[in-house]
């Protein structure tokens, strides 16, 4: 297996407002003041809010509270319960917990690691519209494999919904233009077809 080099960004906090919506309006509204207070770096405030809600099960305030054992926010650093804490979001399919918990299984932070796990997990991410986890899954795979079909397929869907990210995106750019010379026509064809026909999968919140 080649060895794996992935420019990554596990320590930044991404949010998109599509996935913080929840049926509640009560907790909606506290878990955008967490974020907008993690943003604000007042972790403090941010931690004492979603704290009670993780514990009761809310998988947003799960991630947003990994964050905080990840990074050392307010809590004393720690690996290990940030792992935790991403993996139950990530268990009820939360976008940005899973590509959290891939990041954390490619460089083997709290947890051992794993690439192919962490591939499989970008690709649910990926599928429910997560487009850091579409450029990650297609470094990651051009890594990991041979350059083929497959690994066009994913890095063309990234340059389809591209990661605002423009090192990362030069990344993918660079990985087509070396993969597509390598394909045949039909090969080409087929990764666009796919590409063409792909639709996201919107997370659902759960349902309690």
């Amino acid at each position: 297996m080649k060895k794996v080099i992935i420019v990554l960004f596990i320590n930044l906090f991404f949010s998109s407002i599509s996935y913080t919506q929840t049926p509640n309006p009560q907790l909606n509204k506290q878990l955008d003041e967490a974020s907008r207070a993690f943003l604000a770096k007042n972790y403090e405030t941010s931690f004492k809010l979603v704290e009670p809600l993780a514990s009761q099960g809310e998988p947003i305030a799960q991630y947003l509270i990994s964050l905080h054992y990840l990074n050392g926010f307010y809590v004393e650093k720690d690996l290990n319960q940030a792992f935790n804490w991403v993996n139950r979001s990530a268990e009820v399919g939360y976008p940005p917990a899973l590509t959290q918990k891939a990041n954390m299984l490619i460089v083997g932070q709290g947890v051992k690691k794993d690439l192919p796990e962490a591939f499989r997990t970008l690709l649910k991410a990926s599928d429910a519209g997560d487009s850091d986890a579409t450029s990650l899954a297609c470094i990651l795979f051009s890594q990991m494999t041979e350059p083929g079909e497959g690994a066009y397929h994913l890095c063309l869907l990234s340059k389809t919904y591209p990661f605002p990210l423009p090192s990362r995106m030069l990344q993918v750019e660079e990985i087509i233009a070396k993969v597509k010379p390598q394909l045949n026509t039909e090969q080409i064809r087929s990764a666009e077809a796919k590409v063409k026909a792909w639709q996201i999968r919107r997370w659902v919140y759960p349902a309690k």
